[in-house]
């Protein structure tokens, strides 16, 4: 039975499956924000350091210029009966208020050569109910003024309340005594009348009664009443004393009698103004030590750092991970690509031909197994030959012919015959990759290269514009690709010229290239739009000069035969290419021992490389000529193509 889900001739090639970076070691990728952007890390705590050690030669404490003083001086009553008794009903509080009448004020203000308004914000009087005494405060920023005004305060505090006190007593006494004469002339009234009924006479006798009564209680009131003065007197119990306290102290105080002086008409508040905090507490916090300003800057400057280090990784558009580049495009990547050293890169590195045993290498060789399961979906009966594979990328130096000349490099290392065609004529620079023979006498077939198996053919440059280049490249793709196993066409970048897209007609399959920490998110999102808009078969993403920090870690063991794969790369020498066509781009595993001699490996290549096949494809003549003619089977007429299997033996 047919399954519903196979794939069926005439489908499009299911696109490689993106890998999911969600579960991605944040932890590292932060660790590897931290190691890109050091500079700007280093430079944060080198101003910060700079910063903390020139703090510690231009900030200085301040020295104290002005100290603080208060002074008290308490006032007793001097009589210990209560105050409704002979004190004539005068009480503390009554007597604490003089303390803001004007008169006070002005009278000390003027002992003291000081205005009102100075002397109101400078003295405070606070009754202490328990003991029958007054403290009168003061402060000022001399221990002389402080006690003066204190003293001053007091004493004035003092007659101003026992003249009040005996103006309060004077005022109740003629109360009193004009309630006895008004009551005695009732009295003696009463009694003068005579007659009247009975009745009346009780009313009478009652009333006398009565008012007899009152008169014996306002005499033994006024009575009561002291004779001379108010009776309340107050005397200097402690005189005042100057003690230094702290600004704090000396402003609260200072805001206090400014603002709550009402406060005093409580006769049950007790030290109700002062603070809750020790005014006298002189100590100083010390001052930052060098060493601590130094530690400070710093740290402030490493913190300065690692914000402009992550505020510029987040302002950074620039791609680095798979995870991104799946996200952008919507494509699988079908591997990451580690950074080349420099030397390498500019003595145009084949890492498949000339590092075998490098990591790079490695991820090339999973690349082609990538792409040839993708190519194997092909309908066979629409193919024409062999597949034809255009590289392209959105900018320049984003390592497309790297690419090809390393994928080139991979295929025919497993048997194929590759054929490279520069289509990038302006700037041809593949070649500097392959190292072509020059072909004097027909320099428009393909000739073969430094790499087995491989051949070059290059673009039309003697072209007179780039329709008939590309036109010519076209013509050139449809008769030289059923003569070889897979082409590889380098194109430019498909953003700054219409080449790319031109030969996308001509193409069975793209990848895309994209170079890490170059290539933009903008530049990645529109490709992949352009290249779907023109419903081109991507397989997928090769992302190139990858950070092997950021790269996944798959590749972090060895095999036991020399292969380090994250270590020192090996050496090409004494390798030798597959002999024979065993199979056309299948997943074949590598060899686990390359022993052959160098000899063995220089005539095989003499060997496979005799003529190439002709433009019209009937007789052909590529890599593989000799080995045709001298097996001389039906099966050697046509080179076969990456959809069908070869059955030839190794020549």
């Amino acid at each position: 039975m047919t399954d519903p889900n196979a794939s069926q001739p005439g489908d499009s090639p299911a696109p490689v499956p993106a890998f999911d970076g969600a579960s991605e070691n944040l932890l590292r990728h932060y660790a590897n924000v931290l190691v890109r952007r050091w500079k700007w890390v280093a430079l944060g705590l080198f101003i910060g350091l700079v910063a903390g050690i020139v703090s510690t030669f231009v900030v200085t404490e301040a020295p104290v210029t002005t100290r603080y003083y208060k002074a008290t001086n308490t006032l007793s009553q001097k009589s210990p009966s209560s105050e409704s008794g002979s004190n004539g009903g005068y009480s503390l509080s009554q007597a604490a208020l003089q303390a803001e009448s004007l008169t006070l004020l002005n009278k000390v203000g003027k002992a003291v050569g000081m205005s009102s308004d100075q002397v109101a914000a400078s003295i405070d009087a606070t009754v202490r109910p328990n003991v029958d005494a007054i403290d009168v405060t003061a402060i000022a920023t001399q221990p002389e003024v402080a006690v003066e005004l204190a003293n001053t305060a007091a004493d004035s505090l003092r007659l101003l309340a026992e003249a009040d006190a005996g103006n309060t007593v004077e005022s109740k006494r003629r109360s009193l005594q004009s309630q006895l004469d008004s009551s005695i002339t009732q009295r003696d009234r009463l009694k003068a009348q005579t007659g009247g009924s009975q009745a009346d006479q009780l009313l009478r006798v009652q009333r006398v009664q009565q008012l007899e009564d009152d008169i014996k209680d306002l005499t033994e009131q006024i009575g009561s009443l002291p004779t001379s003065g108010g009776g309340f007197t107050l005397e200097v119990l402690l005189p005042a004393t100057p003690i230094e306290i702290n600004a704090r102290g000396y402003n609260y105080r200072h805001s206090q009698n400014l603002n709550s002086r009402s406060r005093l008409a409580n006769p049950n508040s007790s030290n109700t103004s002062a603070p809750d905090f020790d005014e006298t507490d002189l100590s100083r916090s010390a001052g930052l030590s060098d060493s601590t300003r130094i530690l400070l800057g710093s740290a402030a400057g490493l913190v300065l750092g690692l914000i402009s280090a992550f505020v510029l990784e987040a302002w950074d558009d620039r791609i680095r991970r798979r995870d991104r580049v799946e996200e952008l495009t919507g494509l699988g990547v079908l591997t990451e690509i580690p950074h080349l050293a420099k030397e390498q890169s500019r003595d145009h590195h084949v890492a498949v031909e000339d590092e075998t045993t490098g990591a790079a290498a490695e991820r090339f060789r999973a690349a082609r197994t990538a792409i040839t399961f993708a190519l194997e979906e092909r309908d066979p009966a629409a193919a024409a030959g062999a597949p034809v594979l255009l590289v392209t990328s959105p900018g320049p130096a984003e390592g497309k012919t790297t690419t090809v000349a390393n994928l080139a490099a991979a295929f025919a290392d497993d048997g194929n015959r590759v054929l490279v065609i520069d289509g990038d004529f302006r700037r041809p620079t593949v070649r500097r990759y392959l190292a072509p023979v020059p072909n004097l006498i027909t320099p428009d077939e393909p000739t073969e290269t430094r790499i087995a198996n491989v051949s070059f053919l290059p673009g039309p440059h003697d072209a007179a514009s780039p329709e008939t280049a590309n036109a010519r490249l076209a013509t050139s793709i449809a008769a030289w690709r059923a003569g070889y196993d897979l082409v590889i066409l380098d194109t430019p970048p498909i953003l700054t010229t219409n080449d790319a897209v031109d030969l996308l007609e001509s193409a069975d399959a793209v990848v895309l290239v994209l170079r890490a920490d170059r290539t933009r998110a903008n530049a990645a999102r529109r490709v992949a739009g352009l290249l779907g808009q023109y419903r081109a078969n991507v397989l997928g993403v090769v992302l190139n000069s990858c950070d092997r920090s950021e790269m996944n870690q798959y590749y972090g063991y060895g095999y036991g035969y020399g292969y380090g794969y994250l270590g020192k790369a090996g050496s090409k020498s004494g390798r030798s290419r597959k002999k024979g066509h065993e199979s056309p781009v299948t997943a074949t595993p590598e060899p686990e021992h390359r022993a052959d001699s160098t000899d063995d490996a220089a005539g095989t290549r003499a060997d496979e490389h005799g003529a190439h096949p002709t433009a019209g494809g009937d007789t052909p003549a590529g890599p593989r000529a000799g080995a045709a003619a001298d097996a001389a089977t039906p099966a050697d007429a046509t080179a076969p193509s990456i959809d069908e299997p070869s059955t030839s033996t190794s020549a």
